[in-house]
């Protein structure tokens, strides 16, 4: 009995819907036909913005040398500035040869301050051990064309192009 009723109103805003010109059965207009309260539409979460991205922000950057010294072709280290505001800073996040990074900066002019730096811990015998202990004290940024400075306050420098 309970299989034919539902059949029947099921049947019921199929009718209605094609009797009135052809509507599309969407969930609302069958939630509605059926007197229910129409479905909630999800929207997707955007990052919080409260200021307008550096140009460091919202670009992959690729390490070209480190204190002077390129790396080898296989040994690729990406980073990327991300402009979602967290109560502690914003974000950066990374891949380097072996592991992934990531961690919280805040910044100030061109004065760059790496809040919190973590990574994977694979071990890897590559420039990525050298990176990893001269990208938590960077202190400043430039940024010339397509090219990424970041310096720390005792002169190491680290070099990216945008990808």
């Amino acid at each position: 009995m309970i299989r034919r009723s539902r059949f029947l109103l099921y049947t019921a805003v199929l009718a209605i819907a094609l009797l009135s010109g052809g509507c599309a059965l969407t969930p609302v207009v069958v939630d509605t036909a059926l007197g229910l309260m129409p479905t909630p539409q999800v929207e997707e979460p955007t990052p919080v913005v409260t200021h307008e991205p550096l140009p460091l922000e919202q670009t992959v950057w690729v390490l070209q040398s480190l204190n002077g010294v390129p790396p080898l072709p296989e040994e690729e280290v990406t980073l990327e500035f991300l402009p979602y505001n967290d109560p502690l800073g914003d974000v950066f996040r990374g891949n380097a040869i072996c592991n992934s990074y990531g961690g919280l900066y805040e910044h100030n002019g061109q004065r760059l301050t790496i809040l919190e730096f973590q990574y994977s811990l694979v071990r890897c015998p590559s420039i990525e051990e050298q990176y990893f202990d001269i990208f938590p004290r960077v202190s400043s940024y430039e940024i010339d064309g397509s090219t990424l400075t970041l310096t720390t306050d005792i002169g190491e420098i680290l070099i990216f192009i945008r990808a």
